[in-house]
């Protein structure tokens, strides 16, 4: 099999998806199955990010979101989600300006965007992109500021970064490889649903050097776990046996991949591509 790009196969996403759902993981990473068009929520929180960096690069925040979703209207095949996605994030964009007029004076932008790759004990690498880390210019402590968007809740799009271990997993990469000591993750969350909006920077997430030393320990477990299972089915073991159908997962998050999951996955399925440069070995 031929060997995925290394920035994918060091990223949080991708041995957090192989706990969430092996047959899911299976279907991307092994099959190398992408849908054919990128889910109108993806696009809808990409837009928001690179408008809230536009913004703190002296952009306009809005104009940076109309000219995303210009860029990517030919990805919707509804015009009307096109114009709802578009209303609802100038809506979002502009209360969120006047929320947090006071950031560029609250906080010092030190990286925006940033990429950190760090070593792990047992010589393999992870690799993290940061939204910004800014510093606090009154109580001097640094912060990567991760921003998350979302209908569904404010309290579990918070647990969701803290429990899956995205915030862990930076704080690990930042305390091996960044060259500025980071105190916590301040979650940035972003909420709107039909009329209502709702922003929060709750509970910062701080892990002790303990707790960062048994995460690592536990990354490269379920990367070994991986490695032996992607050997076990070269060596001719079903891929139904060794990564298996989590329907928790699906009952609380969407999947591309609902509609073919219980089938026998071909590469040939109509409303996906394949891309063969994908792989479970590290």
């Amino acid at each position: 099999m031929k060997k995925e790009h290394e920035e994918s196969r060091s990223g949080f996403h991708y041995w957090n998806l192989y706990q969430r759902c092996p047959r899911r993981w299976y279907i991307r990473y092994i099959m190398g199955l992408r849908a054919k068009t990128t889910p109108y929520p993806l696009i809808f929180g990409s837009a928001i990010h690179e408008s809230i960096a536009g913004w703190w690069l002296g952009k306009n925040m809005v104009n940076v979101f109309l000219d995303y979703m210009s860029s990517h209207k030919d990805e919707y095949d509804s015009n009307t989600q096109l114009e709802d996605d578009t209303h609802r994030g100038v809506v979002l964009l502009e209360n969120y300006m006047a929320h947090y007029t006071q950031d560029h004076y609250m906080y010092e932008l030190l990286d925006l965007e940033v990429e950190v790759e760090a070593q792990l004990m047992d010589g393999t690498t992870i690799t993290c992109r940061f939204d910004r880390v800014v510093r606090e210019r009154t109580a001097h402590v640094t912060v990567i500021m991760e921003t998350k968007t979302t209908g569904w809740s404010v309290s579990k799009a918070l647990r969701a970064l803290d429990n899956q271990d995205q915030a862990t997993t930076y704080l690990l990469a930042a305390r091996k490889a960044y060259d500025k000591k980071i105190d916590f993750i301040q979650p940035d969350i972003l909420y709107q649903r039909q009329s209502k909006v709702q922003f929060a920077r709750l509970s910062p997430v701080y892990r002790d050097k303990e707790e960062l030393l048994r995460f690592e320990k536990n990354v490269i477990g379920v990367r070994r776990e991986i490695n032996q299972k992607v050997a076990a089915l070269d060596g001719g073991y079903e891929p139904e046996m060794l990564f298996p159908r989590n329907g928790w997962d699906c009952s609380n998050l969407s999947c591309e991949y609902e509609p073919i999951c219980r089938t026998n996955v071909t590469g040939k399925e109509t409303g996906y591509v394949q891309k063969r440069d994908s792989t479970g070995s590290n």
